[in-house]
């Protein structure tokens, strides 16, 4: 958790704000005992809707992505966007501030913030239609916990050699049945009660 002064997309194949965001999440609609339900005022419940985190686990992730999935493939278009949205990092400034290097956080942070941030809905989107077109529903996830983990990608290696603050990196990828991935979505970070996106940190590379 950054400090409470203030407060990782990159793919492969195809390179990935309203209320206080809480992370990926889904929601469950419960009714309130007749007894406690809430009064109609100009023709709106106010009993509201409760929302359901995902653990920071593999299948925490899987289902905070399937449920991503399920709404682009049902074309439920304002879920799609809520969902998405959360991926979204509550804090930039101060996430890529405390994580890495002083020397590569400006780099880092512009780089999300035109990069992933701004075209998050438009990307995570043409993944998830391209994985739905080639039948690629199956969703795996990799959490990469060092530099020297087999399924680091160069990058992700690298992330962790700049680091000053030790975070997992978490890999998404989808398949039809068990063939080789070529689209991923890379790379996640938990916090904040939830996984947020922060792409594929390519000012890395320079």
């Amino acid at each position: 958790m950054l400090p409470s002064k203030s407060l990782q997309i990159g793919v492969i194949t195809l390179c990935l704000l309203g209320a206080p965001l809480t992370g990926c999440r889904d929601t469950v609609e419960q009714d309130a005992p007749s007894s406690r339900r809430p009064a109609i005022i100009k023709g709106e419940n106010l009993w509201k809707r409760q929302a359901r985190s995902y653990p920071e686990s593999r299948e925490g992730l899987r289902k905070c992505i399937k449920s991503i999935f399920s709404a682009k493939k049902r074309g439920k278009t304002k879920k799609f966007r809520a969902f998405v949205q959360e991926l979204a990092l509550t804090d930039a400034d101060n996430f890529f501030k405390y994580t890495f290097k002083a020397a590569l956080v400006p780099a880092l942070t512009n780089h999300y913030k035109q990069n992933v941030e701004s075209t998050l809905e438009a990307k995570v989107g043409d993944i998830i239609t391209s994985a739905i077109a080639s039948e690629k529903t199956r969703v795996r996830v990799f959490k990469i916990k060092s530099g020297d983990d087999s399924d680091a990608t160069p990058l992700q290696k690298k992330a962790f050699s700049s680091m000053t603050t030790a975070r997992n990196l978490w890999t998404v990828t989808f398949v039809k049945d068990d063939e080789e991935a070529t689209l991923k979505i890379w790379s996640f970070v938990y916090i904040d009660g939830g996984f947020r996106l922060i792409g594929d940190l390519s000012p890395l590379r320079e």
